[in-house]
């Protein structure tokens, strides 16, 4: 296997093209914890410390992507191994996420014209903007 991402790697197109994911992942993931530090944490301060602790997921995705941006950056071919962890890390998290119906927020209480206009009920706030 290892050599078949050593001849696979040998490319500067897959080298670009691992460095291009890992670089949106990194941007990707990065923005939606300062996003999340940004609402959550002002619009509950009682439970700013709770919440931030519940970012570990995103933290771990955005260190995976970082690893493997670095890693293509400096050519080196396990690069590509980093990068389908970070794809097989992340979309387990998504699934675990949607299945337990975590990081969302409920709209309780709301206008006669939102529902009329066919407003949501559920607001999910997970890493991906679901929902």
């Amino acid at each position: 296997m290892f050599a078949l991402i050593s001849t696979i790697y040998e490319s500067k197109w897959t080298r670009r093209i691992v460095a291009g994911l890992a670089g949106l992942g990194c941007l990707h993931f990065g923005l939606s914890f300062y996003l999340w530090a940004r609402w959550c944490t002002p619009s509950w301060p009682e439970w700013a410390n709770e919440m931030i602790a519940l970012a570990w997921p995103v933290v771990g995705l955005f260190t995976l992507a970082a690893v493997a941006f670095m890693a293509a950056i400096l050519g080196k071919r396990w690069s590509i191994l980093v990068l389908v962890l970070f794809f097989i890390a992340s979309a387990s998290a998504f699934t675990y996420d949607i299945v337990n119906e975590r990081w969302q927020g409920r709209v309780s209480i709301a206008t006669v014209e939102y529902w009329e206009d066919g407003g949501k009920e559920y607001y999910y706030l997970t890493w991906w903007w679901y929902g």
